[in-house]
């Protein structure tokens, strides 16, 4: 009985810590959100929740779609879109689950983001338009030009996820991944450890930026801010990414696809050796541009390069 007793405490404890640990993490995205308060964005009203979107400039237009993950935003375009539209309409939108759009708890699938983009064309832009998309957003991106081919122009692909990458199918130990990072406590303290201000700092020096020297303190808070605001936070997107619901097979939506293309890598990503060598074999016709001194994260890292490649393209 003692020992029932012992053990009660202890994981009473271990909850009360852990639920100290996440309020605290509340609090400091409160503090950050009187900083960031202000959005001059447009709303679109999507079936799933509303969308958070900009649109600057005259010309044809072009959306640009950030990296599909908790902490990122349409603010992953925000040097580029000032040099684009000066000749071009620019679209930017916060994906379901991220930055200041809508974040429903549910489980995210590569197709909910594809109909987001498709409808968003068919109802926002109302007209052919050109594409972008950086890493995790560039299998969902496919996906929509292949379902809304008639109005989907030129495609431009940043750094994307390998083919093996984007293609991971849904297994048993996928699905228990998930299951914990929904659950309530646990799952929210791996969540905020996961998307904390350091591990944050880490991946945008290793990952995301060419060099150090290019991250400023305001860009590890606005990530750190876009991965914790709302009040279900980014979790459920991690989550679905953590059990691969938002995979597809790139290799067959390929065979679907003519539009011209330009594939856009950073030099120094990880990967992107093997990057251009699967997709040069998957879009043969596609031009291929790499970018020195950047890594994942070209269209902040070197915003000039990228700006002028795709304008030039």
């Amino acid at each position: 009985m003692k020992k029932n007793t012992k053990f009660m405490l202890h994981l009473g404890m271990a909850v009360g810590t852990i639920t100290v640990l996440n309020a605290i993490t509340l609090g400091k995205t409160v503090a950050l959100g009187k900083k960031y308060k202000r959005d001059d964005s447009l709303t679109y009203d999507w079936v799933h929740g509303r969308i958070s979107y900009t649109c600057e400039g005259e010309g044809k237009p072009i959306l640009l779609i950030h990296n599909i993950n908790s902490d990122s935003s349409k603010d992953e375009w925000s040097k580029v879109v000032p040099i684009l539209a000066g000749r071009r309409r620019v679209y930017t939108l916060d994906v379901l689950g991220c930055g200041a759009s809508s974040k429903p708890y549910i489980t995210y699938r590569n197709s909910i983001i594809t109909g987001l983009i498709s409808d968003f064309i068919r109802d926002v832009i109302g007209e052919n338009t050109d594409v972008a998309g950086i890493s995790g957003a560039v299998t969902p991106l496919l996906c929509a030009s292949v379902r809304n081919s008639s109005m989907i122009d030129d495609i431009i692909l940043i750094n994307p996820d390998t083919v093996n990458e984007a293609s991971e199918k849904i297994t048993y130990k996928s699905m228990i991944e998930k299951g914990i990072i929904d659950l309530p406590v646990i799952g929210t303290l791996i969540y905020n450890m996961e998307f904390s201000k350091t591990l944050l700092k880490f991946k945008l020096e290793n990952l995301y930026f060419n060099s150090s020297a290019n991250i400023s303190l305001e860009d590890i808070d606005k990530y750190y801010y876009n991965a914790h605001r709302g009040l279900v936070r980014g979790k459920a997107l991690f989550s679905s990414i953590i059990g691969r619901h938002m995979s597809a097979d790139i290799s067959n939506i390929a065979k679907k696809l003519d539009n011209r293309m330009l594939i856009m890598v950073g030099r120094n990503a990880y990967n992107v050796r093997e990057v251009v060598k699967q997709y040069s074999r998957l879009f043969p016709d596609a031009k291929t541009v790499i970018i020195n001194n950047t890594k994942i994260m070209i269209p902040l890292d070197n915003h000039l390069a990228c700006a002028n490649a795709i304008l030039n393209f």
